[in-house]
């Protein structure tokens, strides 16, 4: 028995690699349009977080100008007359320059206190302006064991070289104690003793 076998008519095709091929690509297909979907979601929900974080922005942007027009307007607008506004004024140049130095004032004074007197208060007035520097009248008051202790304070502070210059001084009746009280007025330049 003799098996023919004719080939043209139904030729014999391995379609295998054809199908793998589809696969392959339907799969590719797939993946690419899922994480392009992906990537399109997660694009999307940046850019509303981005809105949403400039709409809260804007809100609070809003109500802090809300806020500070509220604070314009509760401002309380207060009178003061000439002397006040000449002390505020010495008062803001003091804060601006701050050159004035209560410690450096109190460690200025000591070296010319004599060494049986002791100082009962110090009294800073008004600031003046001296050249460009800081400038103050500054009222000493102390007790001393005799009179004699004014003058040499005294003697003292005029020889300074212009970092204390003499005003008014003044003394008191003698207290019960055998002390006698007096007071110094003098006018500090700081800026004068910086250079000594």
């Amino acid at each position: 028995m003799r098996i023919t076998v004719n080939l043209s008519n139904r030729p014999f095709t391995n379609h295998r690699l054809l199908w793998i091929s589809l696969a392959t690509i339907v799969v590719i297909s797939l993946w690419l349009t899922l994480s392009v979907s992906g990537q399109k979601s997660l694009t999307i929900a940046r850019a509303n977080q981005k809105e949403q974080m400039l709409k809260d922005g804007e809100a609070e942007l809003a109500r802090l100008n809300k806020e500070i027009a509220q604070r314009e307007q509760a401002t309380v607008h207060v009178n003061i007359n000439p002397q006040e506004a000449l002390q505020l004024a010495a008062a803001r140049r003091l804060l601006n320059l701050k050159s004035f130095s209560w410690n450096r004032l109190l460690t200025d004074i000591e070296g010319y206190v004599p060494e049986q007197a002791r100082i009962t208060s110090i009294k800073v007035g008004e600031m003046l302006a001296d050249g460009g520097a800081m400038a103050a009248r500054v009222e000493i008051k102390a007790l001393g064991r005799n009179a004699a202790q004014l003058t040499d304070m005294m003697s003292k502070l005029d020889k300074s070289n212009g970092l204390f210059l003499l005003g008014e001084t003044g003394q008191e009746q003698t207290t019960d104690e055998g002390e006698v009280p007096f007071t110094v007025n003098v006018i500090y330049r700081p800026a004068r003793g910086e250079a000594q």
